[in-house]
């Protein structure tokens, strides 16, 4: 399977986010995986939620970035956001 390219407008907004490797970060409607894997590939600690409504966006961003998956770096949900349901202060709120 070819390499996925990463889209120059995620590259960007991802480095406006300045992320520390400990963040818990909320991504609403990420698509197919391309901003996660470049979060994800900055975390040690931390850890990204991804949600996305969209089951193909879900399945194309596990297929994407397993190993994040694997290390714990990253989780995907699908569904809408106002059925989501995080503990109180598990991630803080921040745009980029």
């Amino acid at each position: 399977m070819a390499e996925a390219t990463i889209p120059d407008r995620v590259r960007w907004a991802v480095e406006q986010l300045r992320l520390q490797p400990d963040e818990r970060v909320l991504e609403i409607g990420g698509g197919p995986g391309a901003a996660a894997e470049l979060i994800c590939s900055q975390l040690v600690q931390g850890w990204l939620l991804g949600l996305d409504r969209s089951a193909t966006a879900i399945e194309r961003a596990r297929r994407r970035n397993q190993a994040h998956r694997d290390s714990g770096r990253l989780r995907l949900q699908q569904g809408e956001l106002r059925d989501l349901s995080i503990p109180a202060g598990s991630v803080a709120l921040r745009s980029a």
